[in-house]
């Protein structure tokens, strides 16, 4: 990776001129971190600040969407309205179809409520139409090697009581032939095209034909009855089962598609910057600090020891200041508080230890790990006042950290 503003993975997919393994052969331009991708560039390119809770948002979005609707759908109804749909059947469902991709290609409840599906139409007709579509596009495979493909890689991975879905399938596969078919871009084609041989007109019909026997299928065939779930209820189908441990369970949960472990990891910084802690090793004073057999002068708060501390006296205020020693752009300080925290307190930053400027306070500080974040300021002294404990005893922080990010 050279100068990529932003990574994101899952399940490790190759990066761009790099092949997958073996076992992973169904890899191509079709895949599952593609709806998080779309909406990460969107937030971008929109020129809104990037933040974790907006990224978390487009996780959230991008959770719910069916990745065969996002991602090939689109050239489905490009090749089915090439020309005028004759047929009523197939022209209504392709309104459907529309009408739900417009809407985001997602598989949502309007609210938990209702148990039924936004668009449950469309998304019967694509759940019904897929398993059709494949091997009509692809009979130009034959039987034999057909079978043999399907055998090594499966056509199509829906939701599911397994949760995790559309991670191996032939979106991708579809996708590059009805590029093909179309005239568009392929990076690396296969040598044959499949739908309808090549031919716009021969492809529209095998779409149509697929398509119009996909509106027959009954919804209780397309969601057949299960322990948990009665025929024809998607949204049951879909619902994801969790796998008891002893005497825990847990409740069926909507369906969503997202990793295992989800992760949002912010680098606050770039290549070159400085990152380290401004405090460490300089000199630091305090109103106050206990002496004798629990002697924690202020030093202990800026030694990079999480096993020492700094300690006050059992009253307000109190207050801790460490000498960066030089002037310095700040942006962060890090609190690091043993279990007498101060649950009020302010952050100060002067140039000359005379005049001060407040630059972050709170009343609701619940102890722990607090990071105070603030606008760029120029500073050589910071200084911590505390003005209420949750305890009788004094403040007490392991350690006081500055940073420049």
């Amino acid at each position: 990776m050279v100068n990529q503003d932003y990574l994101t993975s899952w399940n490790n997919k190759q990066a761009p001129g790099f092949s997958a393994a073996d076992g992973n052969f169904g890899y191509n331009a079709v895949y599952r971190s593609q709806p998080l991708d779309d909406r990460i560039k969107a937030v971008i390119g929109s020129g809104q600040k990037f933040t974790r809770g907006r990224l978390v948002e487009a996780m959230e979005e991008a959770a719910t969407v069916d990745l065969r609707a996002d991602q090939v759908l689109p050239y489905l109804l490009r090749v089915l309205e090439s020309a005028q749909i004759s047929d009523p059947a197939v022209a209504d469902a392709v309104a459907k179809l529309e009408a739900w991709q417009a809407a985001g290609s997602h598989r949502k409840t309007p609210n938990e409520a209702t148990k039924t599906y936004d668009h449950a139409e469309a998304i019967r007709i694509l759940d019904a139409w897929w398993p059709l579509l494949v091997p009509a596009q692809f009979q130009g495979l034959g039987p034999d090697l057909y079978g043999a493909l399907v055998s090594a890689q499966k056509i199509d991975e829906r939701p599911s009581a397994q949760g995790s879905a559309f991670q191996n399938g032939w979106w991708g596969f579809v996708q590059r032939d009805l590029r093909k078919v179309l005239g568009d871009p392929v990076k690396t084609p296969q040598p044959v095209t499949y739908c309808g041989s090549g031919s716009l007109a021969a492809c529209r019909t095998v779409l149509a034909d697929s398509l119009l026997a996909a509106t027959k299928v009954p919804a209780t065939t397309t969601s057949p009855a299960t322990a948990d779930c009665p025929a024809g209820d998607q949204y049951c189908a879909d619902q994801i089962v969790h796998q008891p441990m002893g005497g825990i369970t847990q409740d069926r949960m909507t369906w969503v598609n997202r990793p295992t472990y989800q992760q949002v990891v912010e680098f606050p910084a770039r290549r070159g910057d400085d990152v380290s802690n401004q405090a460490v090793g300089k000199t630091a004073t305090a109103s106050s600090y206990e002496t004798g057999l629990f002697n924690s002068p202020p030093a202990k708060a800026v030694d990079g020891d999480l096993g020492t501390r700094w300690a006050s006296r059992w009253s307000d205020p109190q207050w801790l200041k460490v000498d960066l020693g030089a002037e310095q752009t700040i942006r962060r300080v890090v609190l690091k508080w043993e279990a007498a925290y101060g649950s009020a307190y302010r952050i100060e930053v002067s140039r000359d230890n005379v005049n001060w400027q407040q630059v972050f306070a709170t009343g609701n500080g619940d102890g722990g790990e607090d990071a105070a974040r603030f606008a760029a300021t120029t500073a050589r002294y910071v200084r911590i006042t505390g003005t209420r404990r949750v305890t009788s005893y004094g403040y007490s922080l392991y350690e006081f950290q500055v940073y420049r990010q």
